[in-house]
């Protein structure tokens, strides 16, 4: 096993238990030694995992910084890559603050992922759940239903249970902040039947080399 190699497994393994900063300091070991070493989709991955890392460290300037440089490593063809950098990207500018910017990057993640992915894939629902959300920030709520609705119909048939739920949970907010808690109480009576008995957990994967 290369050194790369470890320390990309050992990233993984914290990540995976959730020891955080063990899993940064790690990363960040290994992008030392894949800037020495090699380029293309193996480091735009390893630089993009990090950046989930931090991600969830609330450490967002570095994640915004990991995921766009993590675009520049990949080919503008590797259409699923660039549709998964643009969606977490814009995910990070929207917590920053930095709207129209994230509203840039959901809109280009929605027309590659329309366009090259299809509009069954779960990339597409993913981004036009999250582009929902942005834009009910903003209080285009007509909007924004219309875009979850979209989404619910892609999940349901493809999505993960999860964000099936959370879909359903969006839209029953946003009918209950309209008024019409009829709608409102019919999404959360789905989410209810949808529910597992034990709960949801949502599970984040890192992306793998070829």
């Amino acid at each position: 096993m290369t050194k790369v190699s470890h320390l990309r497994n050992r990233m993984k393994t914290e990540y995976q238990n959730q020891r955080l900063p063990e899993a940064a300091a790690l990363g960040e070991a290994l992008l030392k030694e894949q800037f020495s070493h090699t380029s293309g989709i193996g480091l735009s991955n390893d630089l993009f995992n990090l950046g989930l890392i931090y991600d969830e460290l609330n450490r967002l300037d570095k994640a915004a910084a990991l995921y766009t440089e993590s675009l520049y490593r990949i080919r503008v063809t590797d259409y699923e890559a660039l549709a998964t950098r643009f969606v977490n990207l814009a995910g990070v500018l929207s917590r920053i603050g930095i709207y129209e910017l994230a509203l840039h990057f959901y809109i280009q993640a929605r027309e590659i992922s329309k366009h090259y992915l299809g509009e069954d894939h779960p990339i597409y629902a993913d981004t036009l759940y999250n582009l929902a959300n942005l834009i009910a920030e903003a209080d285009q709520d007509d909007a924004a239903i219309s875009l979850h609705e979209e989404a619910l119909a892609i999940r349901e048939k493809t999505g993960l249970p999860d964000d099936v739920l959370h879909s359903l949970h969006s839209l029953a907010s946003l009918h209950g902040e309209a008024g019409d808690y009829k709608k409102a109480l019919a999404y959360y009576s789905k989410a209810l039947d949808k529910t597992p008995s034990n709960g949801c957990k949502i599970s984040k994967i890192f992306t793998q080399d070829p």
